[in-house]
């Protein structure tokens, strides 16, 4: 190639800021959030022990020319029966399944019953647990929470 030489490229450095998300009024103050309240502490030691993730340095695209470790199908709420074939590894989503896309009270039902469960303490298992490397919150038994 004839020329002057081509400048290397180099990827920009992301910059994070941490943006305080509104709060939500229906659920009110209660700290119970076992990871804490710095977002950036959230990650788990054994995810942070692995550096930054998944498939961020050593992505290979000719990895995805298989079949994908998990097939996402989507439903209709309309039918009461999903009758598209489907295999072990297969995930269906039915959007608005149990109400309007906009629709939380069975979210905020839910949070109260279990918040509620939780204070009386009378309920082994029933307190959240950071999962997913602090990704998400989990219940082990929602025993006690009539509409889990």
């Amino acid at each position: 190639r004839e020329g002057p030489p081509r400048p290397a490229y180099h990827k920009p450095i992301p910059e994070y800021r941490i943006v305080e998300a509104p709060k939500d009024e229906k659920l009110g103050e209660l700290q119970d959030d076992p990871r804490g309240e710095d977002p950036t502490k959230r990650i788990t030691k054994k995810a942070s022990s692995r550096g930054n993730g998944r498939n961020t340095e050593s992505f290979d695209p000719a990895s995805t020319l298989v079949r994908p470790d998990l097939r996402v199908q989507v439903g209709s709420n309309r039918t009461a029966v999903f009758n598209k074939p489907l295999k072990h590894d297969d995930v269906v989503i039915v959007p608005e399944l149990f109400g309007a896309e906009d629709d939380w009270s069975l979210y905020y039902k839910l949070v109260e019953e279990m918040r509620e469960i939780q204070a009386k303490g009378d309920v082994k298992g029933s307190e959240w647990i950071s999962w997913h490397e602090g990704a998400h919150l989990i219940c082990k038994n929602p025993t006690g929470s009539e509409t889990f």
